[in-house]
């Protein structure tokens, strides 16, 4: 018996997945860091300050654009989610943005470290650090009202 699995999304399927995306995205910036700073022990060095003003403008402008890509996948996919439950091109949408999110919460981070790896002051690689978690959070993937 060679049965095709039916693979049409469901909502339920969905959120499950975003929930578990995010919190493995939560644990892997938390190890992450406590890798970089645990282990590692990086030293204060002289960065390039251009560098640390590029990196820094760029998790600026991933911060803006984290909220105009998830107004334009999520909240709209939501919205059509709401009176079509079963449109998978909404549901495909609404996962895909959520992933986009995470990952531009998580690339913040990613600057911080390579900040830090590189020798820069710890004050500002926490900060980025602190963004991405909180930006994280206040992202989480919120239930499709049915």
């Amino acid at each position: 018996m060679n049965q095709v699995a039916d693979t049409k999304l469901t909502i339920d399927g969905v959120e499950r997945i975003a929930r578990l995306v995010h919190i493995a995205m939560l644990a892997s910036i938390v190890m992450i860091i406590a890798i970089v700073e645990g282990f590692l022990r990086p030293s204060l060095g002289q960065v390039n300050r251009i560098l640390y003003m590029a990196l820094i403008g760029i998790a600026i402008v991933v911060l803006n654009s984290i909220y105009l890509l998830r107004d334009k996948y999520v909240v709209q996919s939501q919205q059509i989610l709401c009176s079509e439950p079963t449109n998978q091109a909404a549901l495909q949408r609404w996962s895909t943005g959520y992933l986009i999110t995470f990952a531009l919460c998580e690339s913040i981070a990613l600057y911080g470290i390579v900040l830090r790896v590189l020798g820069g002051a710890p004050i500002v690689c926490f900060a980025l650090y602190c963004v991405s978690l909180y930006t994280l959070l206040l992202n989480r993937p919120k239930p499709i009202a049915q």
